[in-house]
């Protein structure tokens, strides 16, 4: 007895923890507990689902009526019968529908139930379980609305594409719309002068009535209506935006006060836009409740719009292309010409003009792509054909000349020209032309048979290469040109002539070929065995063979292109050579005027003081004068050893040159002058990321760099820190140094002309030479550059070295 009693309990417990277990997942998800009494009618529900119908304990009797009146009135009746169904038939059940909650909300539930039945087998309870599905629904309805509008917009557009009759189309397509949308009146406006481009009215063409408002479709006040009285909806629609609003919200206007007028409460309207041109729009209005138009309803309002909009554009298409044809029928008519509209897809071709009366068969005679291809004659049939597969594949014109059967049995030359439509996805799927009897033509053409026989002779006769082709391919060649090329005549009828030409000038080739120009050119052609040689070409389109072909010489111009290239060779050099001694010529002058003034002076003092010593007696005169002709002397070698390292640098061209960092010959220079750069506490920038080197002499660069660098802290100026910076770069194939400082700057309108002579300073400061410029100068120069000067006074100078480009 204890043993039962011990497990007893332990069952009372292990179940009252699944109960708990079992209530904490049904409150996390939101799902309640509920039980019927079948007899009594008594409802019992737990904590969820009072929670769900937002009810206390003390608003609910819990009977089964209480629980009725709280379904939403046309959900009761189903709801019942579901129910009574359930306990008839001892069956559980699911039931769907709405419910009131205590603050008034209409909420979705989905209950599961099943009957118990008591000892007996009869039905006794229902129990069961309830969620709020609210939430699903709302999705589930959206979705369906969602499905609902688009099948309308389907049928709408499909009625657009396939109903000949355009105003029935467009009534059809409002009636779906409207009844899938739910809205109380659909419609289109057209603007009476749209096909102007400049509309002044618009009136009310269409409409769909739901029967909640008036129709207004024989609104008078509808019918051309001043576009600016409906602002500023109208400027809104003719730049192509859709206009929204509830009309309370519109400031007062004349479209406020037709609005009111009609009782609408909101209103959508979307632009017809017809050709770039505000042809009209599509409006919806709510008559019963303000409405805010979802995502959906606006993706499919603009859909139709802009299907309309293409509808009419293809019917304008259509009309234009119709007259178009009438007006072309008269024309071919009066001018003898067949013309013909070729269907790719379907083979048919509708003819027009004289066919009758040029060819002797009627239009139906004349039959599609087929019957056509049969009357062709034999000899022409397979060249027709390819051409006209070739001008659809490339969708060029179609000009062909061949022999067509007239009806009486014999040929007619016709000369045939067309040209292929294609669609959106550039695929061909039509093609217009006309055809010309050139019968007369062609018989002209013959008579020049025997003048092309004597042509052969000549051509046999030629040292020239001559060959005939037909669009690049060879018909007639003569024995000059095999010889030329390298091919056997045989090997060269039915060749492509361009695979004589070598590639760089094939382009040129069919230029020529296409434009059928009868200038000469120069082009290089490829041998047989692979050699080059240069060949002139003349060429001319002539009659052969009963159609126009192309003649072209061929003319061995390769001595010839030689000699010139030597001669211009030459004149290369004689221009570099040229150059170099003008060069030369100017350093020669510029250097003897040098030595000319700068040993004038110093000897002419020479002289004097050594006749001062001559004449004086006093040994401190002469004294004083000995040491006056030691500094003159030392101030002679001084000059003279300047003079000698400027000759050096002019005579040095030569000099080696080796691959350098600009950054590391910076570095060098730097420590040179590091002293005078701390000093002047100067700030040295660089960058030489776009041209880190250059190939050139070592000494050279180190001279240019620390002459600019130390020019920059010489002539600093007195009130800022100095700062210098260099950087480089290409501008073109040239490497260009550039060097700016913040100095006193120089006035080049006063000194630019003498500023790199020697022996020239602008500023006075004691180590002013006059040098470094005139030295780096020649330098530069000496190595195929220059070098400039950009400079204002108190503000800066900046250096603009460009170095020989064939150097970079």
């Amino acid at each position: 007895m204890k043993k039962t009693s011990r497990i007893s309990g332990e069952t009372i417990k292990a179940l009252k923890e699944s109960s708990e277990r079992l209530s904490i997942a049904l409150y996390a998800s939101k799902i309640g507990i509920w039980e019927l009494h079948i007899k009594s009618g008594a409802v019992i529900w737990d904590d969820n689902v009072y929670t769900i119908f937002g009810l206390a304990k003390s608003d609910f009797d819990n009977t089964l009526d209480s629980y009725l009146d709280l379904i939403y009135p046309e959900d009761r009746k189903p709801s019942l019968k579901k129910i009574q169904s359930a306990i008839d038939n001892s069956e559980a059940f699911n039931i769907e529908h709405r419910v009131v909650k205590g603050n008034g909300e209409v909420i979705w539930l989905e209950g599961w139930g099943m009957v118990v039945n008591d000892s007996k087998g009869k039905p006794n309870r229902l129990i069961g379980a309830v969620a709020d599905i609210t939430e699903r629904k709302k999705i589930q309805i959206s979705l369906e609305q969602r499905d609902l509008l688009f099948s309308a917009l389907s049928n709408a557009t499909s009625s657009l594409l396939t109903n000949p009759n355009l105003d029935e189309a467009i009534n059809e397509g409002l009636h779906d719309l409207g009844k899938a949308m739910q809205v109380d009146r659909i419609y289109l406006f057209e603007n009476d002068a749209a096909d102007t481009g400049n509309p002044t009215t618009t009136s009310q063409r269409f409409e769909w009535n739901s029967g909640v408002a008036n129709p207004q479709i024989n609104n008078p006040d509808l019918q051309h209506m001043p576009l600016m009285e409906f602002e500023p909806c109208s400027s809104i629609l003719a730049k192509g935006h859709p206009f929204s609003s509830h009309v309370k919200d519109l400031a007062d206007s004349s479209i406020k006060t037709i609005l009111t007028a009609q009782q609408i409460l909101s209103v959508l309207f979307f632009p017809i836009i017809v050709k770039n041109s505000f042809w009209g729009f599509i409006g919806i209005d709510a008559c019963k409740e303000e409405i805010i138009w979802n995502s959906v309803q606006l993706s499919v309002l603009q859909s139709y719009a802009s299907g309309v909009s293409r509808t009419l554009e293809n019917k304008m298409v259509e009309d234009e292309k119709q007259a178009w044809k009438t007006r072309y029928e008269l024309v071919a008519a009066a001018s003898g010409q067949v013309i013909y509209d070729y269907d790719l897809k379907s083979g048919n071709i509708v003819w027009g003009g004289n066919v009758q009366e040029l060819l002797g068969y009627t239009r139906i005679e004349m039959g599609d792509i087929n019957q056509w291809v049969e009357l062709i004659h034999p000899h022409d049939r397979t060249r027709c054909l390819a051409e006209l597969e070739q001008a659809e594949k490339d969708l060029s014109g179609y000009d062909v000349i061949y022999k067509f059967c007239h009806k009486n049995g014999n040929y007619l030359h016709m000369h045939d020209k067309g040209f292929f439509v294609a669609d959106k996805h550039n695929k061909p799927y039509r093609m217009l032309g006309m055809m010309h009897d050139i019968t007369e033509m062609k018989r002209a053409e013959e008579e020049l048979v025997e003048s092309e026989a004597r042509y052969r002779t000549f051509m046999s006769a030629s040292f020239s290469g001559i060959g005939i082709h037909d669009f690049g391919v060879f018909v007639e060649v003569n024995q000059g040109l095999a010889d030329l090329s390298g091919y056997t005549v045989d090997e060269l009828i039915g060749m492509q002539s361009i695979q004589l030409v070598a590639p760089e000038y094939r382009d040129l080739v069919m230029e020529n070929i296409k434009s059928g120009s009868e200038e000469p050119y120069d082009i290089e052609a490829l041998h047989k065995n692979g050699s080059r040689k240069y060949l002139e070409i003349h060429g001319k389109n002539i009659p052969f063979r009963n159609k126009m072909m192309r003649i072209t010489e061929f003319r061995d111009i390769t001595q010839r292109k030689i000699a010139e290239e030597k001669i211009l060779e030459q004149n290369a050099k004689l221009s570099s050579i040229a150059k170099s001694l003008t060069r030369q010529n100017e350093q020669l002058e510029e250097f003897t005027q040098i030595v000319s003034h700068n040993l004038r002076s110093p000897v002419g003092n020479l002289q004097s003081l050594i006749q001062f010593l001559e004449q004086t007696t006093d040994q401190a005169e002469r004294k004083e004068i000995m040491q006056l002709l030691d500094h003159s002397g030392k101030l002679l070698l001084s000059t003279l050893s300047e003079l000698n390292e400027v000759l050096s640098v002019q005579q040095n061209a030569d000099i080696e040159k080796k691959v350098l960092s600009f950054e590391s010959v910076l570095e060098k220079t730097k420590q040179m002058i590091i002293s005078r750069i701390n000093e002047t506490g100067a700030v040295v920038n660089y960058d030489f990321s776009k041209a880190p080197e250059i190939t050139y002499p070592n000494i050279y660069l180190e001279s240019i760099l620390l002459n600019l660098l130390s020019n920059a802290l010489k002539y600093r100026h007195p009130d800022r820190k100095p700062v210098v910076c260099f950087k480089t770069y290409y501008d073109g194939q040239q490497l260009i140094l550039e060097v700016s400082d913040n100095g006193l700057g120089i006035n080049l309108s006063l000194y630019g002309h003498q500023l790199f002579k020697l022996r020239k300073t602008f500023h006075d400061h004691v180590e002013s030479r006059g040098v470094g410029l005139f030295l780096i100068k020649n330098q530069i120069e000496s190595m195929g550059g220059e070098i400039k000067i950009q400079s204002e006074e108190n503000v800066g100078s900046t250096f603009i070295v460009t170095f020989n480009k064939l150097d970079t």
